[in-house]
């Protein structure tokens, strides 16, 4: 379905809101172009807000009238940062990515600390456990005696977004 056929097939009223909102034919046209270009990035994958907005940004110089029809893609339920915000995170986690590196993935994209550590607070990771089984697809059972490949361990730890503290005791139990 083309994003056209939807603005006027679409039976919640979302041609009217924009005419309300836009008397102007040329106003119109720009509001309709910024809600089809959003709702194109939308459907390949999730955005945040900020991200919209600024790929938007880019297109379109009305920063207003973007901010306008993004709101009103969200009021919608079509974006929706903490939609957003879980899916990062199971992306992050299949990625083998850990806690500090998934945070700050997210907060680079404009999200909030507090949306951000709520998600993670009703997610059930043992980041430890994660951290183990890396290691295991990573360097399987080789133990890391010599000091050099000990630290290149850490660094590609960290580098992933775990901390010292778990990096430790699985190199060390390893």
């Amino acid at each position: 379905m083309e994003v056209d056929e939807f603005l006027t097939l679409n039976p919640s009223g979302d041609e009217a809101r924009i005419e309300g909102a836009c008397s102007d034919e040329k106003i119109l046209k720009q509001a309709r172009d910024i809600r089809a270009k959003a709702l194109a990035l939308l459907s390949r994958r999730e955005h945040s807000f900020q991200e919209l907005a600024s790929k938007l940004s880019r297109t379109f110089p009305d920063e207003s009238m973007v901010l306008e029809q993004l709101q009103a893609l969200a009021d919608e339920g079509l974006q929706s940062n903490e939609r957003y915000v879980d899916i990062a995170i199971r992306s992050g986690v299949a990625k083998f990515h850990g806690l500090s590196r998934i945070k700050n993935q997210l907060r680079n994209k404009g999200l909030s600390a507090d949306l951000i550590e709520k998600a993670m607070a009703e997610t059930d990771i043992d980041w430890f456990a994660q951290l183990k089984q890396l290691s295991n697809k990573k360097y399987g059972d080789t133990p890391c005696d010599d000091r050099k490949e000990k630290a290149k361990r850490i660094r590609f730890f960290q580098y992933r977004g775990y901390s010292l503290s778990d990096i430790y005791a699985v190199l060390d139990k390893g």
